[in-house]
């Protein structure tokens, strides 16, 4: 662990944070998003994407911290260049954002998951599957 806690110190120092798009605000989604927002440095949760658009929000509420809605890829990219994390109901925008460097897929749901998978891998992110 010493390697990766290294190399995330070093993105913070840069400021470069790993940025990091959650899809699904369940109790795990909600539970990493607490996770990285207050004890991972060197990671910035970007946006946060739940089919019940208020457990999103719920996601970054719980945490103490702002976000905006996002409706779009270009309101999503917009609020993330500006340094703001967004929510928003649409998995797939996370996917196709510019700004976010890895998905973590906390649904659930194999066949939904799939399609968010396959969507961000044809968008070069990474991946992290919670199912």
């Amino acid at each position: 662990m010493i390697i990766v806690d290294t190399a995330l110190r070093k993105r913070a120092g840069e400021g470069n944070p790993v940025r990091v798009g959650i899809v699904g605000a369940g109790y795990m989604g909600r539970g990493t998003a607490l996770q990285i927002l207050s004890a991972i440095e060197g990671m910035d949760l970007a946006a946060v994407s739940n089919r019940t658009l208020s457990e999103a929000a719920r996601a970054y509420d719980q945490a103490g911290v702002d976000a905006v809605f996002a409706g779009s890829v270009q309101a999503l990219e917009s609020a993330l260049a500006k340094g703001k994390r967004a929510y928003t109901d649409d998995a797939l925008l996370l996917c196709r954002a510019e700004g976010i460097d890895v998905i973590i897929e906390a649904t659930g749901e194999i066949e939904f998951g799939a399609r968010v998978v396959l969507e961000a891998l044809d968008h070069g992110k990474h991946v992290v599957l919670m199912n």
